[in-house]
This record gives C-alpha cells, structure tokens and sequence, in this order.
C-alpha cells in the first residue's frame, strides 16, 4: 500500500532527516568523502519518490536505505577488491542514529571506515590461512558458518571459531595499521608522538 504524503513529510521534517542522514554517512565514511554530494543526491530521491507516490511504509527508513545504497556505492569505489560494506558491520555502530561511539577506537580517537576500507587488504594478509580463508568465505562469499564447514570439510563449531578467531585477528592487525598510519601522520606534520 502506497502512502499519501502527509504532514510529517513536510520540509521542516525532511530537513531534519537529511541532517541526520549527513551525521549518518560522516560516521560511516569519514570527512574525505563527498557528504554533500550524497545528501544531495538521496534527497532527490526522496523527493522523486514521494512526487509519484512510490514510498511504500515510511519515508524517513526509504530516506536511509537510499543513504545507504549510496555509501556501499562509494566503499565498494575506494575498495581493491570486493569484500563489500558488511565489514564495517565489525568495527562500527549498525544504526544511523547510534549515539554510541565506535567500537574501534585506536589511540583514544575513532577511526573511520574509510581509512579501514584503505588497511583492510594489508590486515587480510597478516591472518593465518584458516582464519582468512573463513573471513572471506564470510564476507566476500557470503556462506555461513555451516556453509564454510561443508565448504572446507570441517565442524561447524570449527568453522565458527575460525569465523570467530578471524575477526578478533583482524581486529587487533587493523588497530596496529591504523595506530602505524598515525604515528608516521605524526611525524610527517613534524609533531613528536609521545
């Protein structure tokens, strides 16, 4: 069933969203990405859908699904190869109206998924074989733990804990890059890490 439109559609709303929406995609892709541009172009969306009447449910969850089409569009650009925007889903806060800081934070600041997305081939290297050959099974593949395991000709808890171990690894070599790339930042700009 199609929704009319109505008042809590109005632009004073729709304005409130699309600030929402920009706190949405800074969080999620970091303050090197083209912000505007996308809150732009998912307002116009928004806007076409509602002029033909094509929204169906609520139109400030369409606004943020746009949203985030128009992010994965904008990692799966940045990425070398396809691993997909499912491997923030690690390291980020889901909502885009989480109030919770990241829980990756290196150094005591947050890292933005941009710079993950830029590490992320470098810390897949540095994972054991069994434990890269789940993650990407994983996240690349799609394949669930019970998947892999007839996959690969292992249990299914075997396959969970490699998931699992995979992560954690991943976790720990990203915070090593990331806490790498801004020591050499550091030292680039002429300020002494202490």
């Amino acid at each position: 069933m199609r929704t009319a439109p109505s008042p809590c559609t109005s632009p004073k709303t729709i304005e409130a969203w699309l600030k929402e929406l920009e706190g949405f995609f800074l969080r999620r892709l970091g303050p090197n990405q083209p912000i505007d541009d996308l809150v732009q172009e998912a307002s116009l969306r928004l806007c076409r859908a509602l002029a033909a009447n094509s929204i169906l449910g609520d139109p400030r969850a369409y606004l943020f699904q746009v949203g985030r089409n128009l992010a994965v569009d904008i990692v799966r650009q940045n990425l070398p190869y396809s691993m997909g925007f499912a491997v923030q889903d690690m390291v980020v806060c889901e909502s885009p109206i989480c109030e919770v800081d990241p829980e990756l934070v290196v150094d005591g600041e947050p890292v933005w998924v941009s710079d993950l997305l830029g590490m992320l081939p470098r810390a897949m290297r540095q994972l054991p074989p069994t434990q890269r050959q789940a993650v990407e099974m994983h996240y690349n593949g799609g394949l669930t733990c019970v998947e892999i395991a007839a996959e690969i000709g292992v249990s299914h808890d075997a396959a969970r804990v490699r998931l699992c171990r995979g992560r954690r690894t991943l976790e720990r070599e990203l915070k090593v890059l990331v806490s790498r790339h801004r020591s050499n930042e550091y030292v680039k700009r002429g300020e002494r890490c202490i």
